[in-house]
């Protein structure tokens, strides 16, 4: 429902709590609308979801290679993928689709001194290879 020109102000509106899932304005560019824009609305959700991991801030306004809000969070925090070396056995494949040849990668067991002997790449998997154990280990990769 389109509000005339002279309509009702957001200053009169009638307050509202803040719910994630409630809807606001939105002014969306569009080449054949005479103003430029078409108007719809998002739920505030979306709205955030946007901002974080849509909008490339500038150089000096994040400090990382990745210049969305979310892309920066990963970067410098990492995605962390978990699996379980299982007794007896002596690799273990994790899979992620940030995975890739241009990865850093920081390999933690939960035993310690337990470490693989050798480490292979592929995009979206990382299979670690270990001496096999007696019992289950832990393994966690902590992707950059």
């Amino acid at each position: 429902m389109a509000i005339p020109q002279d309509g009702i102000k957001i200053s009169e509106l009638t307050s509202a709590s803040f719910n994630p899932n409630s809807l606001m304005p939105l002014a969306v560019p569009d080449p054949n609308a005479i103003t430029g824009y078409t108007n719809g609305q998002e739920s505030l959700n979306a709205v955030g979801e946007g901002i974080v991991s849509s909008i490339a801030y500038t150089a000096s306004a994040l400090r990382t290679a990745s210049k969305t809000i979310i892309g920066a969070i990963n970067e410098t925090h990492g995605i962390e993928v978990t699996g379980t070396l299982t007794a007896g056995t002596t690799s273990v494949t994790l899979s992620d689709a940030s995975i890739d040849s241009d990865s850093s990668f920081d390999i933690y067991t939960s035993v310690y001194m337990v470490n693989p002997t050798a480490v292979s790449v592929s995009t979206g998997s990382i299979t670690l290879t270990f001496e096999a154990q007696a019992s289950d280990v832990g393994v966690k990769v902590v992707i950059r």
